[in-house]
């Protein structure tokens, strides 16, 4: 035989207990119903069961970006997540373009940080708003530059050297901002694409561009220094060779510029250029607009012992001129101790042993052995080895 009961319960109850004793042999049914709750569950050990009402509640929520990050890209859209419990049916979101529904993919261009809630509905009613979840909008990294050249201005320089512009330029990608170089006497980072640099001798320079995204391509150049030129100005069948050098003075203060002949080599560019006993040396210059004194002076440089040297140094506007008084001419050992100056003026003032000289204008100092015509370079080398040195003393 089989009984059922049926159970309204008229509130709310967490648990419920019913005790009864069906006869021998029968069944029992008990149904229980309370609007309060959504479900029951049974525990405990037969005989002694213990029915529990599920009472449900609106939905608490949060909110998560789907990728974990809390950084986002203008313009591209990111991917948020509403996450309920007990489930929703539906939720609202607030912040961005996000509306509706369980998942939101919002795209910003221009705000620069957004906070996204959401607040969920179910059968017992709207829950409450979630915590904020913030995330920063920003522009995306820049392209790497790219095209990118490097100049220099001027690409070849006299013998002495010179002052060198070099430039990086890039045609494409983004804007660099920063600038790493390498070469001698460069600065190695800096935020412009130029820089001014002292060249002595032919060498070469890379640049290498970047900005926050990353480096763009590495451009190099090259400048050259010009050695000692041989042949370009001919002093005629008297001389056994003529040597040109082409010189520069150094800015007021600078270190003295030095050129050197010798069977070693021309000093800083390494030109295997010696000064022999029947040569001729001739040394251009162009005179700089300065308004104080310049000063020529040349210098022995073989050690060795030996007969002075009877030399002839001149300045004229015209290579090979040695037909000079001679007062011009030196007694000049072999060494350190005696030289030859030649003190010069470009601002018109007029000195007491100095020649007055006219800025712009091309000159020359000439240089040979023995004017008298006995040669007294009598070395085991034959050479008469000399260094001139420009200066600008101011």
């Amino acid at each position: 035989m089989t009984r059922s009961l049926r159970i309204l319960a008229a509130a709310a109850a967490a648990q419920l207990a019913l005790s009864f004793a069906p006869m021998a042999g029968a069944s029992a049914t008990i149904y229980l119903s309370d609007a309060n709750c959504d479900d029951f569950t049974l525990s405990g050990a037969p005989g002694a069961r213990t029915l529990t009402c599920v009472v449900s509640t609106p939905p608490t929520c949060t909110v998560s970006a789907t990728n974990g990050s809390s950084t986002a890209t203008f313009g591209t859209a990111f991917g948020l997540q509403a996450n309920c419990s007990p489930a929703a049916t539906s939720v609202a979101w607030t912040g961005g373009n996000c509306a509706t529904g369980f998942s939101c993919s919002d795209t910003q261009t221009q705000v620069p940080s957004v906070s996204y809630t959401v607040q969920g509905t179910n059968g017992n009613g709207q829950g409450p708003v979630s915590s904020p979840l913030t995330i920063t909008w920003s522009a995306a990294p820049p392209p790497a530059p790219t095209g990118c050249t490097l100049s220099a201005s001027p690409a070849s320089l006299p013998s002495a050297g010179g002052t060198v512009l070099l430039t990086a330029t890039c045609s494409g990608g983004g804007t660099p901002t920063d600038y790493a170089w390498t070469g001698s006497g460069v600065i190695a980072s800096t935020k412009g694409n130029q820089q001014s640099i002292s060249v002595k001798a032919s060498s070469s320079f890379t640049v290498t561009p970047s900005n926050s995204g990353t480096a763009g391509n590495t451009a190099s150049t090259s400048v050259s220094v010009a050695s000692v030129v041989i042949g370009a100005i001919d002093c005629g069948p008297s001389f056994s060779a003529t040597k040109v050098i082409d010189a520069t003075f150094p800015a007021a203060g600078a270190v003295a510029n030095r050129y050197f002949v010798t069977t070693a080599g021309i000093f800083s560019n390494g030109a295997p250029i010696g000064f022999y006993a029947n040569d001729a040396v001739v040394v251009r210059f162009t005179a700089p607009a300065v308004d104080s004194s310049l000063s020529l002076i040349m210098y022995g440089t073989n050690s060795s012992t030996g007969p002075a040297t009877l030399r002839t140094a001149t300045l004229s506007t015209a290579a090979c001129d040695f037909a000079v008084p001679a007062s011009r001419e030196a007694l000049y050992a072999d060494n350190l101790s005696q030289t030859i100056t030649l003190s010069m003026r470009t601002d018109g003032q007029n000195s007491y042993g100095y020649e007055n000289l006219v800025a712009g204008r091309v000159y020359y100092v000439n240089v040979k052995n023995s004017s008298n015509g006995i040669n007294t370079c009598t070395n085991s080398t034959g050479r008469c080895d000399v260094y001139f040195s420009f200066t600008n003393p101011r």
